[in-house]
């Protein structure tokens, strides 16, 4: 046993590392310490901050709720005190040059085959009521399911297909200019759509002019058609949007979702006529603007036919005429042209255009004297080289080849 003891002792004097400098971490017996994962601190700590900003957000929703009030002012106080989340997903209206803007959806979602309520609702429960409670003061029948929210950012010209019926609209926060364009037949303010952008949708196509209005929505309500294209102009300082509307998809919202759409300050209701009736609309919108759309897909089809035809006739009848009979030079080789003849012309557009066949003149014809020399130059210097006219072509030759 002591032995024993004393052979682990000498092993370890032995394997002793030098001890560690001030402020290292010493590796352990064998061999370097792995390195662990680097833990980022700035993302630890902007967690950290968008909790406590949450937390004291709801703490001035909830106050402003309980004492009644939903003014503007308010709800700008709670907004401020809020990090807004990035999002990453909003591509339509993603300024061009940015991978993410700040802005999130309370209320009802609809996402592929899903509808339901969105997270945020449940992570800003005052604020969620604060603004919905806003709205009603403002419009008190006026139906919506979800809110929009979006922090400093212009959003491109878009549309928004999910929605029924119209949105209200208004920013909060000091700043200037950020006036909402709407597309509005009859508008007094054109805008064009960039050559160079993406079409919206099969109306709002690159390069096209629509008349249309700008809405001061400054500390002051709008209400507008978000299924027509509309963007926001620039703007400098903080600027907050908040944007009500209702879902089109809202009929698909199970029980849980309604119930929990009401628990979260939406008034809405779900069995209304006048909710019924908008989405027959819509839906009869929907359907013409397909049937409208198929109509023009086969109307570009027959165009895209016509073109191809008039190319097969004018290729057939280029070949009836026959290559145009000029010469050209061709490297010193005088080879025949390789354009068809125009219509009644044994010369393509470019040798009759001022007989400037007549430079080289015809292949069935003689070269022309003030040609002949240079060319026969040029033959001779390129037979001496080795070269030799393409094989598969009618050439001009003015020296022997056997010469080289």
């Amino acid at each position: 046993h002591k032995l024993l003891l004393r052979g682990r002792l000498a092993f370890q004097r032995r394997t002793k590392r030098p001890a560690a400098a001030a402020g290292e971490r010493a590796a352990p017996v064998g061999g370097a310490a792995k390195a662990k994962p680097k833990v980022k601190m700035s993302s630890i700590k902007r967690r950290t901050r968008f909790l406590q900003s949450v937390e004291a957000s709801e703490a001035a929703a909830k106050a402003a709720v309980e004492t009644g009030d939903a003014s503007l002012d308010a709800v700008q106080g709670a907004l401020q005190l809020l990090e807004v989340p990035r999002n990453t997903s909003r591509k339509n209206v993603m300024p061009k040059g940015q991978r993410f803007i700040n802005g999130m959806l309370l209320g009802v979602f609809a996402y592929g085959g899903r509808v339901g309520l969105s997270l945020a609702t449940s992570r800003h429960p005052w604020l969620t009521r604060l603004l919905a409670a806003a709205m009603r003061m403002e419009a008190p029948e006026f139906p919506f399911t979800s809110i929009q929210v979006n922090y400093n950012y212009a959003a491109k010209p878009h549309v928004d297909r999910n929605n029924l019926g119209p949105s209200y609209i208004v920013a909060l926060g000091e700043h200037a200019g950020g006036d909402l364009w709407v597309h509005e037949e009859g508008g007094q303010a054109t805008f064009t759509m960039p050559e160079d952008d993406e079409d919206v949708s099969a109306v709002y196509r690159a390069g096209k002019s629509f008349p249309g209005r700008e809405l001061c929505v400054r500390g002051r309500w709008a209400r507008f058609d978000g299924t027509r294209l509309h963007f926001t102009l620039p703007f400098s300082g903080e600027r907050y949007s908040l944007i009500f509307f209702a879902c089109d998809r809202c009929a698909a919202a199970d029980a849980s979702t309604q119930e929990g759409l009401l628990q979260a300050g939406f008034e809405f209701d779900w069995s209304s006529p006048a909710l019924q009736e908008q989405l027959a609309k819509k839906q009869q919108r929907v359907r013409a603007a397909s049937l409208e759309e198929q109509q023009k897909r086969q109307l570009r089809e027959v165009a895209r036919e016509a073109r191809e035809e008039r190319v097969r006739e004018q290729q057939e009848a280029k070949e009836l005429r026959g290559r145009c009979i000029g010469r050209t030079w061709a490297g010193g080789w005088g080879l025949r042209c390789t354009s068809g003849g125009a219509e009644s012309s044994d010369f393509c557009g470019t040798h009759a255009q001022g007989d400037k066949w007549k430079v080289h003149g015809r292949m069935d014809g003689p070269l022309p004297p003030a040609k002949q020399e240079e060319m026969a130059k040029c033959q001779r210097k390129m037979v001496a080289q080795g070269k030799r006219p393409p094989a598969d072509v009618e050439a001009t030759l003015l020296v022997e080849l056997a010469a080289a």
